[in-house]
């Protein structure tokens, strides 16, 4: 080799050190996307017939979760996933809240946004939020998120008309102005347009318009595959002759809303690899619960959503990244949605988390952060890029108290689920659960199986079972491990003791006129129509709601 050729070499392999060295430094951006009731089943790498190849791709060429928990309902996973802490310290043991009451995810805990904001990163949030939004402290953009493009309020909104059932327009920009104060732009001008298409189209504008020197985090909470059940007609004709003459027409439309976001998510991946971003990607993809009943399938596991039976807190997950060590392989670890708190916050370079009471002082634009509050997950990296162990041995699934919970506002329809889940090792406890499923999907859906001959003693108030062996949690053992059993409830009176109480005696849900909403505070939109939202009256045991229609365009 010539002097100048070993020169060109030696230089290049130094420049590609440097390069190497650079990207490992530099933080990953992060992209997660949440999808919201998706069955356990309902995706073809675990043999539906739905269409999602993008995603199909992805998880084989990446790591499958075969074990990753959630809350059995929308709001706790939320706030467990942005906060990194059991529902028992975040208030959402309670379960999710309506539209209009009076409380959200407590000021004092530091989001996922607000924690990556501090290392630099660039952050926003796409679609559902569902964390608060009665004064605007609970909006995104005052909770670490630069930008926010989607709905504020809970579920069941229009997929077209962006309207929630009770009549309320809900789909808006929001960001921060000169003077740091919440810009709010209703997006009327995309009324008939498919929610799932515009979330994933503000996705790929954020990635096309991102400065590649700062580490971007974007949190895409699409709405599908949620009740009501609707889908553009040639996401639905994709099913014409490729599912069964008895199919049901409304799971053919999950189906039809599955393979929306999968298309989302392969024009996601599309541009970030288009754009230079990929390889410095992290993509976790998990749904909020699981399946919500008959139109989804969470074979082969018992339970649906609200139930905390695998069927309701095992979510289909994978994590797909070029930085991953060790790809296309089915982890069988146990992780859970707190954990990726702390797994980012490694990730992103900054210390390890902070501990309740320990303040991090380090000012950003002349604030002091707030202290961040003890977190429950742990770092799960290494265990999936490399799947090393994971020094844990238990994780909480379900916990509340009525004792803790006087004046408390809830879903009378569906109320929440005071049982106590537990899993530690192969060992799940389930005690006192007011949602004792024995329905269990048949393979993609369209039926529900009834088990009750074979659930032995699935109506005691103490169930074990030992999903080693029994994942269908077929079995109770209980009577036959009783020191199982009184270990696991040995750990109760620990969790009881973490339970958040947000609702002191007479401080519920009071809501009596319309002063106490970000949207009518100021507000100047033309078509402004806010008049009483709720008025509670409580006597004696009897609650009268009056429920009166409030427009969110204001």
């Amino acid at each position: 080799m010539k002097p100048h050729e070993t020169c060109l070499a030696v230089c290049s392999f130094r420049l590609l050190l440097m390069v190497s060295m650079a990207t490992a430094l530099t933080p990953p951006n992060i992209i997660y996307i949440l999808l919201d009731d998706w069955g356990y089943q309902d995706v073809g790498f675990r043999d539906s017939y739905i269409l999602t190849p993008n995603m199909d791709k992805l998880a084989r060429e990446g790591v499958i979760l075969q074990n990753h928990y959630v809350t059995s309902i929308c709001a706790p996973t939320r706030a467990s996933l942005l906060t990194g802490r059991y529902p028992i310290r975040t208030g959402y043991w309670n379960g999710n809240h309506h539209a209009a009451v009076q409380w959200g995810l407590p000021l004092d805990e530091t989001t996922m946004a607000e924690m990556l904001s501090r290392r630099g990163y660039s952050t926003h949030a796409i679609g559902k939020w569902h964390l608060g939004f009665h004064t605007e402290q609970y909006l995104p953009v005052r909770r670490g998120f630069d930008t926010f493009l989607g709905f504020v309020s809970s579920c069941d909104q229009d997929h077209f008309q962006h309207r929630k059932k009770f009549g309320g327009y809900d789909l808006r920009l929001q960001y921060l102005g000169a003077e740091n104060e919440v810009k709010d732009e209703v997006l009327y001008d995309m009324k008939g347009v498919y929610n799932a298409g515009i979330f994933t189209n503000r996705t790929l504008d954020l990635i096309k318009s991102h400065n590649p020197s700062e580490p971007l985090f974007v949190y895409l909470a699409y709405a599908n595959v949620h009740v009501p059940l609707q889908a553009p007609k040639k996401a639905y004709d994709l099913y014409t002759g490729h599912l069964s003459e008895n199919t049901t027409s409304t799971r053919k439309l999950v189906a039809a809303m599955a393979s929306i976001v999968d298309e989302g998510v392969g024009r996601i991946v599309a541009e970030l690899i288009k754009t230079g971003l990929y390889d410095n990607t992290i993509l976790v993809v998990s749904s909020d619960n699981g399946g919500a009943g008959i139109n989804y399938s969470n074979y082969p596991l018992r339970g649906f959503k609200r139930t905390v039976y695998e069927g309701g807190v095992r979510s289909m997950s994978f994590v797909h990244s070029p930085l991953l060590s060790l790809t296309g392989y089915i982890n069988s670890q146990v992780f859970h949605v707190v954990d990726w708190y702390r797994t980012f916050q490694r990730l992103s370079g900054g210390e390890e988390a902070i501990e309740e009471n320990d303040m991090d002082r380090r000012a950003v634009n002349g604030e002091e952060f707030k202290s961040q509050l003890q977190l429950d997950g742990v770092d799960i990296w290494d265990a999936i890029s490399s799947n090393m162990p994971i020094l844990r041995n238990e994780v909480l699934l379900n916990f509340g108290h009525a004792d803790f919970c006087h004046d408390c506002p809830r879903n009378e329809e569906h109320p929440p689920d005071f049982g106590f889940a537990l899993r530690s090792g192969k060992w799940k406890l389930v005690e006192d659960s007011i949602y004792p499923s024995t329905s269990y999907s048949a393979p993609n859906g369209s039926s529900i199986v009834e088990y009750e001959d074979l659930v032995e003693g699935q109506s005691r108030p103490i169930q074990l079972y030992d999903l080693a062996s029994d994942g269908g949690e077929l079995m109770n053992v209980a009577e036959d491990h009783p020191w199982v059993v009184e270990r696991l409830q040995n750990r109760k009176a620990y969790y009881k003791g973490l339970i958040r109480h947000l609702y002191p005696s007479g401080n519920g849900v009071n809501i009596t006129n319309d002063t106490t909403y970000w949207w009518s505070q100021g507000r100047t939109s033309a078509s402004a129509k806010i008049g009483p939202f709720f008025k509670l009256g409580l006597g004696l045991g009897l609650v009268q709601i009056l429920l009166h229609f409030a427009e969110f365009d204001t």
